[in-house]
């Protein structure tokens, strides 16, 4: 008795993947069920409702996983640019030390 499995590969999949230099990367894969073979419109109804329900959780994960990074990135951001302020003031501050009392003496 001989016993026959469909390749992975023939089984319609819904797959995305997101790599990234500064941040961890993930892979989604969501199986999906075959296309309708027959041309009729409740069948091909089902599989396209199946097909958004996919793509909507694919979406959620995606937003799952991203949402956290991009808070981090926006805090990273902030914190540079305020050390940036910071040591602009401070440079200023040291370009005009000294300046405020040598005007006080001249008036």
């Amino acid at each position: 008795m001989t016993s026959t499995t469909t390749p992975a590969a023939t089984h319609p999949r819904l797959s995305l993947s997101y790599t990234s230099p500064s941040h961890a990367s993930f892979f989604v894969a969501i199986d999906l069920v075959a296309p309708p073979t027959e041309d009729s419109a409740p069948d091909r109804s089902r599989y396209l409702h199946e097909l958004r329900c996919a793509v909507v959780a694919a979406q959620a994960r995606v937003n799952q996983e991203l949402t956290p990074r991009m808070d981090e990135d926006k805090a990273r951001a902030a914190t540079s640019a305020t050390d940036e302020e910071e040591k602009a003031e401070e440079e200023k501050a040291e370009e005009n030390y000294g300046e405020q009392g040598a005007v006080e003496a001249e008036g």
